[in-house]
C-alpha cells in the first residue's frame, strides 16, 4: 500500500487491498449424482401374472415379498453407495484440514481436529470480519478520519492472524497500516509495521510485486527520519521493481517516481526532481483523468518544486488546481485540503501577502485540529506557521501564544530532552529575548545546552 510524501507533509496513496482469492469458507460444492430414481418394473412385469385368482393372489403374496426385500436390498445398497460418496467428498473439500479447531497464533496443526465435522468448520475464522474492517478502515482513512481508522485496522489484524502463518494478507494489511502512521507522523510505529510486512512478503514470495509497496513506503520513512542513503537506496530498488513487473507507465511507477523526486528536492536538485515529478504527473493523468486525487498529489509536489525554484507563478496555479480537485473529491475538510492550504499559505507570505497567508493558515490549522486533534505534530506544524507569520506582521501576543503551543505540542509527543525540540526551543527564546523577557528566554536556552550536551554524550 503505498505512500507518497511532501516536505514535510505526508501524502498517501489510496489502493484498495489486493484480491487474494482465499477464502476458507467457500468450497467447490459437487453435485451428487449416484442416488438414482427406482425402475418403475422393480417387482416384475405385470403381463406374467396368473389368470387364476388364487394363484394369482398366491403368487401376488410371494412377488409382493420379493419385491419388498428386493426394495430394501437396493436401499441399503444405496445408503452405502451415498455414505461412500461423501466420504469422497468430504475427504476432498474439507475446508478445515488447515486449520485446526483451537488455532492461535504461534499454535500447531492437530492431526486429531482436522475431520470436516460441523463443530470444526464452525471455529474456522471469520473471513468475511476481517475485509469488513479493512474496508471500513479505507473508507475512513480516505476520509481523514486516522483515528478510527487504525482501530479498524488493528481489528482487522485481530481476525488475520487466526489464520495460518505466513498469511500475505496479514502483510497487505501491515502495510496499510504502515502507510497510516506515516501519515499521522509516527515513524517508529510505521517503519516496524511496514518491515513486518515486508518480512512476511520475502517469506511467501521473493518475488511479488508488492514487495516495492513496501520499498517505497521504506523509502520515504527513511527519508523522515534521516537517513537519507537507505532512503534513495530503497527507494531505487521499488521503482526497479515496478518498472519491470508493471510496465513503465503503470501509476504504482509514479508512486516511486514522486519518492524519489522529494529526495532529490531534500538534495536541492530541483531540476532532477521537477523532470521526475513530471513523468509522475503524465503517468497519473493517463491512468486516471485530469480530476483525481492521484494527480492532486503531482501537481501539488511539483508546485512545491517550482516554489523552491523562484517559480512563483507557476507553483500558484499547480498549488490552485490541486486544491480544487481535492475540494472537490475529498471533501473540504480533508487533510490532504489542509497541506494545499499551507502551501499555499507560505508561497502567499513569501509573496508578502500576509493577510491571505493568515486565512489560509487557520483555514489549515481548523481542518488538522479536526482531523488529529491539537496535540498532534502535524497541527504543531501550523501553530509554527502562524507564529512566524504574526511576528512579520508585529501581532506579537499572537505569536508569543503560537511559539509556546508549538513548543507544548511538541515537549508532549518527543519528550522534553528530545533533539527534535532544539528548533522550537530556539524560536521562542530569540522572541522572548527580542522582547526584553530575558529571564523566560535564558529558561529555554538552558533547556538547549542540556539537549546538546546529552547528544554529544551519546554521539
Amino acid at each position: 500500500m503505498i505512500a507518497r510524501t511532501l516536505a514535510k507533509d505526508p501524502r498517501t496513496r489510496y489502493q484498495s487491498m489486493e484480491d487474494l482469492k482465499y477464502d476458507l469458507e467457500r468450497v467447490n460444492r459437487r453435485s451428487d449424482t449416484s442416488a438414482q430414481s427406482l425402475p418403475a418394473s422393480a417387482g416384475g412385469p405385470a403381463s406374467q401374472l396368473s389368470q387364476n385368482p388364487a394363484a394369482s393372489s398366491k403368487k401376488d403374496d410371494r412377488d409382493n415379498s420379493v419385491s419388498l426385500k428386493l426394495i430394501a436390498s437396493i436401499t441399503a445398497g444405496l445408503v452405502l453407495l451415498i455414505t461412500f460418496a461423501c466420504w469422497i467428498f468430504s475427504a476432498t473439500t474439507r475446508p478445515c484440514a488447515r486449520i485446526p479447531s483451537s488455532h492461535s497464533p504461534g499454535s500447531k496443526t492437530d492431526s486429531s481436529s482436522t475431520s470436516a465435522t460441523p463443530s470444526a468448520a464452525s471455529s474456522l475464522p471469520d473471513d468475511k470480519q476481517w475485509r469488513k474492517y479493512v474496508q471500513e478502515a479505507q473508507t475512513l482513512f480516505s476520509a481523514g478520519r486516522y483515528a478510527e481508522s487504525e482501530q479498524s485496522y488493528l481489528q482487522a489484524l485481530v481476525q488475520l492472524r487466526r489464520f495460518p502463518e505466513p498469511d500475505a494478507r496479514v502483510a497487505a494489511v501491515l502495510n496499510e497500516l504502515a502507510n497510516l502512521y506515516y501519515v499521522l507522523d509516527e515513524l517508529d510505529k510505521a517503519d516496524s509495521a511496514c518491515r513486518e510486512s515486508l518480512a512476511l512478503r520475502k517469506t511467501i514470495d521473493p518475488k511479488d510485486p508488492a514487495i516495492a509497496d513496501n520499498l517505497s513506503n521504506l523509502s520515504l520513512i527513511s527519508a523522515a527520519l534521516g537517513d537519507w542513503d537507505q532512503a534513495e537506496s530503497l527507494g531505487k530498488q521499488g521503482l526497479s521493481i515496478r518498472e519491470t513487473t508493471l510496465g513503465p507507465a503503470h501509476h504504482d511507477v509514479a508512486v516511486s517516481l514522486q519518492g524519489l523526486a522529494e529526495l532529490e528536492c531534500k538534495k536541492g536538485k530541483y531540476k532532477e526532481a521537477e523532470a521526475l515529478l513530471k513523468r509522475a504527473l503524465s503517468i497519473r493523468e493517463k491512468s486516471f483523468g485530469g480530476d483525481h486525487p492521484e494527480v492532486a498529489d503531482a501537481l501539488h509536489n511539483l508546485a512545491m518544486v517550482n516554489q523552491k525554484q523562484g517559480k512563483f507563478d507557476r507553483a500558484e496555479a499547480l498549488y490552485k488546481r490541486a486544491l480544487g480537485i481535492r475540494q472537490k473529491e475529498l471533501g473540504i475538510e480533508h487533510p490532504s485540503v489542509a497541506d494545499t492550504l499551507c502551501a499555499l499559505a507560505t508561497l502567499n507570505f513569501m509573496r508578502h501577502r500576509d493577510s491571505e497567508a493568515e486565512n489560509l493558515f487557520k483555514s489549515a490549522l481548523s481542518i488538522r485540529q479536526k482531523a488529529f486533534g491539537n496535540e498532534n505534530s502535524r497541527t504543531a506544524e501550523v501553530y509554527s506557521c502562524l507564529a512566524i507569520l504574526f511576528d512579520a506582521e508585529r501581532k506579537y501576543p499572537q505569536a508569543e501564544e503560537c511559539y509556546r503551543q508549538t513548543l507544548q505540542i511538541r515537549e508532549k509527543i518527543w519528550g522534553p530532552a528530545s533533539p527534535k525540540l532544539v528548533r522550537s526551543l530556539e524560536n521562542l527564546a530569540v522572541f522572548l529575548r527580542r522582547h526584553n523577557q530575558k529571564n523566560g528566554a535564558e529558561v529555554y536556552e538552558a533547556q538547549i545546552k542540556s539537549i546538546q550536551s546529552k547528544v554529544g554524550k551519546t554521539s
